[in-house]
């Protein structure tokens, strides 16, 4: 239900399916809600180490979305300009 799942999964992404780069992304998206999820569970459960080492996992899986973003841009671009 968040926006880049929408743009991936039903949205205008969905023309560069053929890039390796766009199949990259789906992993790491998958894993900051998972990692998010369980930090939230942690917090109820009051157990602040798990929280912790949750949303540092969210944290480094977000890292590798925007690092895939940025992949993907890149050969959207190399495919219209080069």
């Amino acid at each position: 239900g968040c926006r880049l799942g929408n743009w991936y999964y039903r949205g205008a992404g969905t023309q560069y399916k053929g890039l390796r780069s766009f199949s990259m992304l789906e992993e790491p998206h998958k894993q900051v809600h998972e990692y998010g999820k369980n930090a939230l569970l942690c917090g109820k459960a009051s157990d602040s180490l798990a929280m912790i080492n949750a949303i540092q996992s969210m944290e480094k899986a977000s890292c590798e979305v925007v690092y895939q973003l940025d992949s993907l841009l890149d050969d959207i671009n190399a495919t219209k300009f080069g």
